[in-house]
Order: structure tokens, then sequence, then C-alpha cells
């Protein structure tokens, strides 16, 4: 079922089968063992973000207080080239999309239950014309959206375990973020796939 929260901003809830779920942690374990899990910092302060990070494909999202958001080919912490983005991952991708090129980066964010990301827009990406796909796996967490700009009112959403949702159009560069993770009996954690083309 697709859900239109407003122009651009799609919600798919509860899409992923078990399957599909079980298919995206094996490869994300492994993924892990090439490019294991960091905490990035703010730019200038230096201060650690509450969600640790990794990445598949041919570009990974990183953060430092030296050079700031970018994408970089390698790992930053083991100089790895990333991880290829599973061909189960990419059918989601193309399958909700219709776009034929493949996203360039899946951004890999674990939350643990303290966990939260600021309301912040994607925006380092060269061509807003391609949309954000966003994979939700694990405990459910308060997804909060608003307009182009940060005064801009918000709303908000929960999603839960095998939800997507996709930013595109209109809503591709609105302000967004996860204000909470709430646990539940089966996690303690969140995790969420970000699919860019850059």
């Amino acid at each position: 079922m697709k859900i239109k929260i407003k122009e651009g901003l799609y919600y798919f809830p509860e899409l992923l089968s078990n399957k599909e779920i079980d298919s995206i942690l094996n490869n994300i374990r492994a993924a892990k063992k090439v490019a294991p899990f960091f905490t990035p910092k703010m730019p200038k302060t230096g201060k650690e973000f509450s969600v640790k990070m990794t990445n598949m494909g041919t570009k990974g999202w990183v953060c430092d207080k030296e050079k700031g958001y970018r994408y970089q080919s390698t790992h930053p912490i083991t100089n790895n080239k990333w991880p290829e983005i599973s061909s189960d991952i990419l059918k989601i991708w193309q399958k909700l999309t219709n776009i034929d090129s493949n996203p360039d980066c899946c951004l890999i964010n674990y939350y643990n239950l303290n966990a939260k990301m600021g309301l912040h827009i994607d925006n380092d990406e060269k061509d807003f014309s391609y949309p954000v796909l966003s994979i939700s796996i694990g405990a459910p967490a308060l997804f909060r959206f608003g307009g182009n700009k940060r005064s801009d009112s918000t709303k908000s959403i929960k999603l839960n375990h095998k939800d997507v949702i996709i930013l595109s159009g209109e809503s591709r560069l609105i302000y967004h973020g996860i204000d909470r993770i709430y646990k539940n009996s089966k996690f303690d954690y969140r995790i969420n796939l970000t699919l860019r083309k850059i």
C-alpha cells in the first residue's frame, strides 16, 4: 500500500516481507565486516552523533570535525572501499522508484534506544531530481518532517519495522529527523537504510 503523506513524500507501511528483512540483515552483517560501524562527528564542534553509521555502494556518506559532511569512496577509519549494495536492496529501489540507474550510496544508520537524528535536509548530492528511499528495520521510531525551511511547521508519523518512505519531488529537500526510538518486545534497536543517487 502506498500512502501520500504530502506532495513527493510517500509512505509504504509494512511493505517488506520477513524474507526480505532477513536478507537485508544478512547483507548488513557481511558489509560491516568490511566496513564496521563508526560514530560520525559534527563539523566544527566535533560533537559525536548518537547514531552509528556505515555504508554500502561506490560512495559512502561521512562526517567529521575537520572536513564536514561529504561522500567519499572509502571508509573513514579502515580506508577500505565500501562493500557493494546487495542485489536484494537494489530490487527494492528499482521496484519503488522505476529508475533504471542504481543508487550510489546506501547509508546504514544504527540507533540504540537513546539515539536521535535532528532535523536536517539531504542536500550533499549533486542532483536532487533523484529520490531518497528509506527502509526501517527494528524498533519503531517517531519520524518528524516539515518543509523546505527549518522554521516551517512539522508533523510526525511512527515508522515501524518493514516500512519504507520516499522523499521525492517537492519533498526531496524537506527537513526531517528522528525524535525518538520506541522499545518493544522484539527490538531494542533500529536500523535505517537510506538509498541515494549522488
